[in-house]
């Protein structure tokens, strides 16, 4: 067993995992974006924690709101925005691990 801090301020963050999966934090801050278009071999879980995100994921645009988490299948095109006026703040959980 073990216990990790969740706490904003960097960029992106992992804050530890398994064989099998792994968390990671990450703060976009407003008018930014995740960079890149992102394609992952395993699943991503997106959780907002704080802020607002705008997911762009397979060609198709979703807000995501404080206490929505978004799931990102495998292998699938995907970006994070922040066109809000407060840092998104984001739990992300990755099976397999990613990073």
């Amino acid at each position: 067993m073990r216990i990790v801090n969740v706490r904003k301020g960097e960029f992106f963050k992992v804050l530890g995992g398994t064989e099998k999966s792994q968390i990671a934090v990450m703060s976009i801050k407003p008018g930014e974006d995740s960079g890149e278009e992102g394609v992952h071999t395993g699943d991503q879980i997106l959780y907002v924690i704080d802020g607002e995100a705008r997911a762009v994921v397979a060609g198709e645009e979703e807000k995501v709101k404080q206490g929505e988490a978004l799931i990102i299948p495998a292998k699938t095109k995907h970006r994070i925005y922040n066109d809000g006026p407060k840092e998104l703040f984001s739990l992300n959980f990755y099976a397999p691990p990613q990073y």
